[in-house]
């Protein structure tokens, strides 16, 4: 198991910053990049009760993070790519970073992470990986 996990969150706590409640923005209300929405989910699903998302705790904003955007896959990336594709699952939903992942590794993008993906990017060149990414391949 790699251990990326806290540089990966500290740089996508940076770019995602701080409380926001811009009604342009559909996710509505928001503390550091986590939507009132989903911290209303997560919290229900700990069995306590629903408070205001910018009275969340580090802690809580860490642990949805990693569970909803970083496992099951970002510990099995290679270094560089995991930060990559965990701030892709932030900003674009698991689904969305898949398939650019997997278009990125030249494979079928259906958005599933099964054998054939994983197949190839164990046998990816990380760099090569990174700038595919990047460029959006």
């Amino acid at each position: 198991m790699q251990q990326t996990w806290p540089q990966a969150y500290k740089w996508v706590r940076v770019s995602e910053g701080g409380n926001d409640d811009d009604p342009q923005d559909p996710g509505g209300r928001t503390s550091r990049g986590i939507i009132q929405r989903e911290y209303t989910a997560w919290r229900a699903l700990q069995g306590e009760p629903s408070k205001d998302v910018w009275t969340a705790s580090e802690e809580e904003i860490e642990a949805i993070y990693r569970t909803q955007y970083w496992l099951p896959y970002g510990d099995l990336m290679p270094r560089g790519a995991d930060y990559q594709f965990f701030d892709m699952n932030v900003n674009h939903g698991m689904g969305n970073a898949v398939k650019i992942l997997q278009r990125s590794l030249r494979v079928k993008p259906d958005g599933h992470v099964g054998v054939v993906t994983m197949a190839a990017l164990r046998g990816a060149d990380p760099k090569s990986l990174i700038s595919l990414i990047t460029n959006g391949t």
